[in-house]
């Protein structure tokens, strides 16, 4: 993300930046067994680990994003940018606090598990909150085996039609999972950052 934001920086396609990455420290660390417990919500009875993605946002709520505000100088604008699970999280984060952010670029977004709770949140989200112009750009390669999900949550936001949220979604051709998110960020943070200039 650094190298991309140089370039598209360079070319004048968005503003100076705060980069601002969160990950685990320590030795021998189970990263996969981290990343479900941090970005996901729900309960896996396959999995004994204990899913903390509202601990996670209350982390950026209440120690991160201070924090940065205090140390440095800072706009209310704020992204936050996920792929795979952290895709997941990010949408998850809009879903249930849209007031942290007003920009989301999620790639690859993983919801083939998952998929009826996020479809759920979907369907409920207009009720439960009140979205105030914030930008979502989503982007998924179609060898993506996230695919389906992907296509049928888009169908909801287009039903919804959610005040407020402006969105853009792209299905890459001849891209998987993890191949994707070289073109969706790029694209994305274009999208987000539209008319700085």
């Amino acid at each position: 993300m650094v190298s991309l934001y140089g370039q598209l920086y360079a070319d004048g396609d968005i503003p100076a930046a705060i980069l601002v990455g969160v990950t685990w420290n320590g030795e021998d660390i189970d990263y996969g067994e981290l990343r479900v417990q941090d970005f996901l919500p729900l309960s896996n009875e396959a999995n004994s680990t204990k899913h903390g993605a509202d601990k996670f946002i209350s982390f950026f709520d209440e120690e991160l994003i201070p924090y940065i505000d205090k140390e440095y100088r800072t706009t209310d604008e704020r992204v936050l940018v996920g792929s795979s699970f952290a895709g997941w999280f990010s949408l998850y984060t809009l879903f249930n606090r849209p007031d942290l952010f007003n920009g989301f670029l999620v790639t690859a977004p993983t919801v083939q598990l998952i998929e009826s709770y996020i479809l759920t949140q979907t369907k409920t989200f207009a009720k439960k909150v009140n979205i105030n112009k914030t930008n979502l750009y989503m982007a998924i390669g179609e060898r993506d085996s996230n695919l389906a999900g992907f296509k049928e949550a888009l169908e909801l936001f287009e039903q919804r039609n959610y005040n407020g949220l402006n969105y853009h979604a792209e299905i890459f051709k001849n891209m998987g999972h993890s191949s994707v998110k070289g073109n969706g960020n790029t694209r994305g943070l274009q999208f987000l950052f539209k008319g700085h200039k």
